[in-house]
């Protein structure tokens, strides 16, 4: 059952996010995608591939998972029209595949949550893993369900050594859906754009030493 905006929130426990992560993931991805197509069509711009499996995904729509999901990838559309091409210059310039994708994908997420964990920071998490997925799936379309599993496997651990453990203090995945990005969403983005920058000069840097 999902709250209403008014109902407090009871504590869930941290092997319960965990075990929902995944597929709150998945659905985030799925409606990231099909968001990107419809944009697409609107601006007569057609780069994104065609993926079987996203164009196949079903899901319960009516699921804490589905809806969650919905949610951040609503906050996250924001976050990923603004700083789409941030996103594209440091994923293109540190040269992410399957190999580096953690290390990469770790290093902005602990900037990203280093001072502060939201909801708005949560589904930039998502965004990132999403636009890493994405940049891969464009070179290798047919291991998209591989590297979709590997990607993913890399949110849930993040999550699980990171931030679980405020998840489930704040009522667990549900409390996403009660959350109003325009409460901070100046300071994610003044965040997120930082957290671009900086990894991207930290790795610049390192590979020039």
């Amino acid at each position: 059952q999902i709250p209403s905006p008014s109902e407090q929130m009871t504590p869930d426990t941290e092997e319960n996010v965990i075990d929902e992560a995944e597929d709150v993931i998945r659905n985030f991805i799925f409606e990231s995608y099909q968001h990107q197509l419809v944009e697409e069509v609107d601006t007569l711009d057609s780069t994104t591939p065609q993926v079987p499996e996203l164009c196949a995904f079903t899901s319960d729509p009516m699921s804490r998972a589905s809806q969650v999901g919905r949610q951040l990838a609503r906050i996250g559309d924001d976050i990923n029209r603004r700083y789409a091409d941030e996103f594209k210059d440091m994923i293109n310039q540190l040269n992410v595949n399957e190999d580096t994708a953690y290390e990469v994908f770790a290093g902005v997420a602990k900037k990203l949550f280093a001072d502060e964990i939201n909801w708005g920071r949560v589904a930039a998490l998502m965004c990132l893993a999403y636009r890493i997925t994405m940049t891969v799936v464009k070179e290798k379309a047919k291991k998209f369900a591989q590297f979709m599993k590997v990607i993913v496997s890399h949110v849930v651990r993040f999550i699980k050594e990171k931030i679980a453990g405020w998840i489930a203090s704040q009522g667990g995945w549900s409390a996403a859906l009660q959350y109003s990005p325009s409460m901070s969403f100046t300071s994610l983005s003044i965040v997120v754009g930082s957290c671009v920058v900086a990894i991207a000069a930290v790795f610049y840097f390192s590979k020039k030493s």
